[in-house]
């Protein structure tokens, strides 16, 4: 599996997510070279909201994350980015973060606890993407860099291992 984002000048600002010139979006090969699905950033003024897409762009799902993510930046536990239906009726599963409890040691390690829920029906493709987004949220949200070099980040490899 591999997700590969594109880079794309100036984008990011959550104003104007709703031009394909400025939302964020991330590809997923699986396997490399076999396009599955893409996670994009939606305009969004009360909480960052992506649309979940199959290989040929047709909506599949919505996350939406929580209304200030600033404050929760600091807060502990588990910060929740909820998956919904197209329609945004009915809640199926999360994106998420936990919280390693204190401060001081989320600011000492590089350590992160992130993960998805999702019904175990749900199709493949839906799932790999899903789990993209993942990886998606916590780059665009919860990784600091060192440098000013990070919108450079054009793809990014994931690794899974099932027993």
């Amino acid at each position: 599996m591999r997700l590969v984002r594109e880079f794309e000048c100036c984008a990011g600002w959550a104003w104007c997510a709703c031009s394909d010139s400025c939302a964020l979006e991330v590809k997923v090969e699986a396997p490399v070279g076999n396009v599955v699905g893409y996670v994009k950033q939606s305009k969004y003024c009360s909480g960052p909201k992506f649309d979940v897409l199959d290989a040929e762009r047709r909506p599949v799902a919505k996350i939406k994350g929580p209304y200030c993510m600033q404050l929760n930046s600091f807060c502990q536990g588990e910060i929740d980015f909820d998956v919904f239906t197209v329609d945004m009726a009915t809640t199926i599963g999360k994106v998420f973060k936990q919280r390693p409890g204190c401060f001081l040691k989320e600011c000492c390690t590089k350590v992160d606890n992130v993960g998805v829920t999702f019904p175990a029906d749900l199709d493949v493709n839906v799932k790999a993407t899903l789990l993209a987004a993942v990886f998606f949220i916590d780059f665009m949200f919860f990784e600091k860099a060192n440098n000013n070099n990070n919108n450079k980040i054009s793809d990014i490899p994931v690794f899974l291992g099932f027993n």
